[in-house]
């Protein structure tokens, strides 16, 4: 299983007020596109990830079969010799846990030429890391991101709305959204009354908000169905006039730990 890492931002040297830090953190949340920049733990590149981001505690990444999440959780431990011990006193550091979710999108066609990347944010990132010394520049960022027939005639999209990361799919009026299944890895899997999902790791939890359709600006039933070791979606009073949004699947992500 490979693991993934998120590349850590610095700031300039100086004090600078964690409101401002946080601030700026929510006002430039967003999609950012691979271009080598994503390295596995031994430092080799990871070129079938497609875009990533940072969200809640969370890395979120990207790939052709669907979503890694990768729950980061640090904290200090002892670590102290025989003469510390006596005096009371301990060697401290820190100790790093993580556990990685895959949400598959199953039997989906996940097109890097149909990505199309909405709504740029300013400014970019240059990235000089061990596996690329010579440089990736101006990597930009965006606040949504669409995938363009993942299924035929259904298109699947993330984005940020009021600092939260959504995903949803759009499923044209002659599109059947009995395509759509799932299929969860390296995590136990709870379902609260058809309309929310939660995934459990060792270090915390991923829960999603309740999951509902809209036709137009009227409502539809949709839920969730285990069949096997797959998730599906069912829908009752789509009418087929206007095309069915479904959201959020597996949106406003936080971890608790």
């Amino acid at each position: 299983m490979v693991l993934l890492i998120l590349a850590i931002y610095s700031l300039a040297s100086g004090e600078v007020d964690n409101k401002v830090i946080n601030s700026w953190m929510e006002a430039y949340k967003g999609f950012e596109p691979n271009y080598g920049q994503i390295a596995d733990f031994e430092g080799n590149p990871v070129n079938d990830i497609l875009f990533s981001t940072k969200d809640k505690g969370l890395g979120i990444f990207f790939h052709k079969k669907g979503i890694s999440y990768v729950m980061y959780q640090y904290k200090e431990v002892e670590k102290g010799d025989m003469e510390n011990m006596l005096t009371d006193k301990g060697l401290r550091e820190t100790e790093l846990s993580y556990a990685r979710v895959d949400l598959e999108i199953v039997n989906s066609n996940i097109d890097k030429n149909k990505i199309i990347y909405e709504d740029e944010l300013p400014g970019y990132t240059n990235y000089y890391l061990a596996h690329c010394p010579d440089g990736i520049l101006y990597v930009k960022t965006y606040r949504k991101v669409r995938i363009k027939d993942v299924y035929k005639g259904i298109d699947w999209i993330f984005k940020y709305e009021n600092g939260e990361i959504h995903h949803e799919f759009e499923i044209s009026r002659d599109a059947n959204f009995k395509d759509i299944k799932f299929k969860i890895k390296y995590a136990d899997v709870e379902i609260e009354n058809g309309k929310r999902i939660i995934l459990k790791t060792p270090i915390g939890k991923i829960i999603d908000g309740e999951i509902i359709g809209y036709e137009g600006k009227n409502e539809v039933s949709v839920s969730y169905i285990k069949e096997g070791e797959y998730l599906l979606l069912d829908v009752k009073g789509w009418k087929r006039k206007e095309k069915l949004t479904i959201d959020p699947p597996l949106s406003l992500l936080w971890a608790t730990y």
